[in-house]
């Protein structure tokens, strides 16, 4: 009878276990509670073996660390994270927060468990802070307006995976430049964008509507030559947007209203930018008009509070507003944060 040969094979070391992080490390609370966190889950795969996100749990907790309310993304829901589901090996995956958090109370504080199916977990605590802007800022327009597009969880102003775009990240990106960027359309009462067949630019409500200085400040730089485009069509300039940081925008104003805070105004008319570099402008001064230059295919005005020019270590910022309210929003006290989907009255 041959005897069994007892082999021992010892075990090699197991995969170093995922990490996530959170990008921004400053996660700004809505003004609505923490419908829309704006913020992404920056996961990191060290090991040698991709892993795939089987689930994402985040509990949101009061002060005292009572769970008030929970949320929950797994099984085939997970699809909706696309490519980011699976981390290769050695690589990382950019996951835009994928919750909205409907309880009254504002959480003290969120918990994000991250699980794998390798069985590894990862976790992150969120604590959202109050970002009302430093500068008093007024509505950039006059009359009623959409928020066409905002920073909601499905916005395409959120969804913006920089750690991916070319050259983003050796150039000095650190953070989606527009995160919380605002897309105006003047409408009409019942909703419409445009009058007639909308056929023409001159249609659309917004052509050529005035556009204001929503605080005081200095303009910093000013595009104003580009030409509009026809209906449909955007326009990006040849060059990678690492040569031109402001190509998507057009036409543009950027004012530096002080201590870090820059009002940047796009997509406007061609010829109809009436300040310059090193103006000093007053709130509610008229400095363009809107138009439908650069990355647009329909006249608007996008608008974004940012920390600097271009796309080179700006940060984003959310807007508060004075002068406008929300048809059918409760009111709220002081400065208005708008959001995608809102009807507005500007005054």
């Amino acid at each position: 009878m041959t005897p069994f040969l007892l082999m021992l094979v010892a075990a090699g070391p197991a995969d170093p276990s995922p990490t996530v992080t959170i990008n921004p490390e400053r996660v700004c609370a809505d003004a609505r509670s923490n419908r829309n966190l704006n913020f992404d889950l920056d996961i990191r795969n060290p090991g040698a073996q991709a892993v795939t996100i089987t689930e994402i749990r985040a509990s949101a907790r009061n002060t005292a660390g009572e769970l008030i309310e929970q949320r929950l993304l797994w099984q085939g829901a997970t699809a909706t994270l696309g490519a980011a589901r699976t981390i290769p090996a050695r690589g990382e995956a950019l996951v835009f927060n994928p919750f909205t958090f409907d309880h009254p109370q504002r959480a003290a504080y969120i918990d994000f468990a991250v699980s794998f199916d390798n069985g590894s977990n990862a976790t992150v605590k969120v604590t959202p802070k109050d970002c009302t802007t430093k500068a008093r800022l007024r509505f950039p327009l006059k009359g009623r307006v959409i928020v066409y597009d905002g920073y909601d969880v499905l916005s395409h102003h959120r969804r913006d995976d920089w750690h991916i775009a070319p050259g983003f990240r050796a150039f000095g990106v650190t953070d989606n430049p527009w995160r919380f960027a605002l897309d105006f359309i003047p409408i009409d009462a019942k909703g419409n964008l445009a009058h007639g067949n909308d056929s023409r630019l001159e249609d659309f409500y917004g052509w050529n509507a005035p556009v204001f200085a929503p605080g005081d400040g200095v303009v910093v730089a000013v595009h104003g030559s580009e030409s509009d485009n026809a209906l449909g069509s955007e326009k990006y300039a040849k060059d990678p947007i690492t040569e031109d940081q402001m190509d998507p925008s057009g036409n543009y104003v950027l004012i530096d209203h002080g201590r870090g805070e820059m009002s940047a105004m796009s997509h406007l008319r061609s010829g109809s930018v009436t300040v310059k570099v090193g103006d000093r402008v007053r709130s509610g001064q008229q400095v363009a008009r809107i138009g439908n230059s650069g990355a647009t295919p329909i006249p608007h005005l996008h608008y974004e509070l940012r920390s600097g020019f271009g796309i080179k270590g700006v940060r984003s910022l959310p807007p508060y507003f004075t002068g406008v309210t929300a048809i059918g929003a409760t009111p709220t006290a002081g400065a208005f944060a708008p959001n995608t989907g809102d009807v507005l009255i500007a005054r």
